[in-house]
């Protein structure tokens, strides 16, 4: 009996494991890092949190779109079907729903931003605190020749980004904090 009894348990594993796989598929998980990195390069990041959310810590990303995941199923039609699509919400929960949802109605290259803010927040990475940039880690190393793009200083000036050094007391300006 005991035996029919474990041979019944692994099944019912294995068939939830499938299950939760057939579901998830389709969805990629990212790292906040390489989130900001594929934004950068023209990915699109959608954050699905509340606007009260959102107003009191947002992400500093150039184009991100705000789309509530209440109001993702009518507004889908504002998030490109030709690109990378990243979505984020507070700890990935959220997004990872909106994301199996994109999935479902025809999405794909569509990404989950593992640990959302509040992991985005504890790697340094530039946020807005109520409309205001709040920038928590330095990025430049000292007596770095080169920006925080790895160009050299006498090209374009750098991007916002995080360097190798947390030890700097420089940010990407070269500004003390």
């Amino acid at each position: 009996m005991k035996n029919v009894l474990k041979v019944v348990l692994l099944i019912a594993v294995a068939l939830f494991s499938y299950s939760a796989s057939v579901f998830s598929q389709g969805v990629q998980s990212t790292s906040v890092i390489k989130a900001k990195l594929m934004a950068r390069n023209g990915a699109i990041m959608v954050d699905v949190r509340e606007p009260s959310e959102i107003k009191a810590l947002a992400y500093d990303v150039e184009g991100i779109k705000t789309i509530p995941l209440g109001q993702l199923k009518e507004r889908m039609g504002e998030i490109p079907k030709d690109k990378e699509i990243i979505l984020a919400c507070r700890s990935g929960n959220r997004s990872m729903r909106a994301a199996k949802m994109l999935v479902a109605n025809g999405y794909k290259n569509v990404y989950n931003m593992d640990g959302g803010i509040i992991a985005w927040s504890n790697k340094g990475l530039e946020t807005l605190k109520n409309g205001e940039k709040k920038v928590t880690k330095s990025c430049c190393s000292k007596g770095s020749k080169k920006a925080c793009t790895g160009k050299t200083s006498t090209e374009a000036p750098a991007k916002k980004a995080c360097c190798a050094s947390k030890d700097s007391k420089k940010s990407c300006t070269g500004k003390k904090h």
